[in-house]
This record gives structure tokens, sequence and C-alpha cells, in this order.
């Protein structure tokens, strides 16, 4: 009697086992992808934040075409960084959202000049890329997410593109946005398994 107790308990718990385990794995992973959508968010506003605001520091950041990204490329090309501190403010931009969830940078690009480096391009200041916001949920090898923007702003509210002779003054406002696609790890019923959202920044240029 006592045996048969005993293998009753054990085949009773076993059933228990069985039913408790895919409720846990459930609510495990979607303790995982609440997680990953929390990381996404504040990656991606991180990333805006910290081109935005590295570009607008100081006026030498938004007015100078300063190393790395500027020299990526021998000029004349017709591929080169077409206005350095664009590039500098997306290369920043970039560097902080490679923390991003399915995070994939576009096209290696690298070229020659006094810094040789290689680059990512996030956004589309090259072309040999065909990067487009369009496609951040299909990235490719040339093809990113996120896709960052960087538009600039006169203290009047005009909005501008620099050049070498029409630079960025203090006051004048740098503006990042970003567009992220996240993927869940699991199709949840009812819930897109790709969400698409932007996120944007804004600061002034400091002298």
């Amino acid at each position: 009697m006592r045996s048969r107790r005993g293998r009753g308990a054990r085949g009773q718990s076993l059933v228990e086992f069985t039913l408790i385990v895919p409720i846990l794995m459930i609510i495990l992973l979607g303790a995982v992808d609440f997680g990953r959508v929390m990381q996404g968010r504040v990656t991606a506003e991180a990333a805006t934040r910290a081109g935005a605001s590295w570009g607008a520091g100081i006026l030498a950041n938004a007015t100078q075409g300063l190393s790395p990204v500027y020299y990526l490329f021998p000029k004349n090309r017709g591929d080169e960084c077409a206005y350095g501190p664009t590039c500098n403010i997306e290369a920043r931009a970039c560097a902080e959202a490679a923390g991003f969830p399915g995070y994939s940078g576009g096209p290696p690009l690298t070229g020659g000049g006094a810094n040789p480096v290689t680059y990512h391009d996030c956004a589309n200041n090259y072309a040999a890329s065909t990067n487009s916001v369009a496609g951040v949920c299909s990235p490719s090898a040339t093809q990113s997410n996120p896709f960052l923007a960087v538009n600039w702003w006169h203290a009047n509210g005009i909005q501008f593109t620099p050049t070498a002779t029409l630079q960025a003054t203090v006051g004048d406002t740098i503006e990042v946005d970003g567009t992220f696609c996240f993927v869940t790890l699991v199709p949840w019923p009812g819930i897109p398994s790709r969400i698409t959202f932007s996120t944007s920044a804004r600061y002034t240029v400091q002298p």
C-alpha cells in the first residue's frame, strides 16, 4: 500500500510539473521580451540624445569636419562624407544605438585619408549606401536598423542644410531623428512581432 501511494504521489507530481513548465516558459519569455522592449526604448532615446548633444555641445563639433568620419574617403570620389559635422553626429548616435536589440549598422564603409576607419552607415550620407527609413525592419548589407537622420534649424526656426559656406552658428538647433524596428523573440498572440517607433532629440548649439 505504501509503495502504491508513493508511486501515485510521484506520478501526480510529474503531471503537475508537466502542466506548470509551459506556463513558466511563457512567463520567462514574456519577461525577456519585456526587458528587450525596455532596453530598446532606452537605447533609442539615448542614441538620438548622444548624437544631438555631441554635435551641439561646442560650436567646433557643429562646424568642423573632425575625424574619424570626415576622413572616411578620398575627396572627389563621389561617396565621401557630404558634410563632416553631420556625419560625425550620426557616428556618435550610431555608436550609442549599437546596444539596440536587432541592431544592424548597415554597409561597412572603409576609406583612406588621414585616419582610415571602418564605419557602419546608420543614415544615408554616402552614395555607397541605399539605406532608407522604409527598410529598418529588413536590415541587409545596404540597410540598417535603426535609420538616423540629422536636421538643422536656425535660431529663427528656419530649417537649413549646412555646407562649408553655410555653417551653423551659436543658437542654432541640431535635431537627431531615429526610426527603430523592434522584433519580439516570440510571436505573441494579438501583438505585432515587429514594432517600428521613432525617437527625436534637439539641442541648441553652444559656443
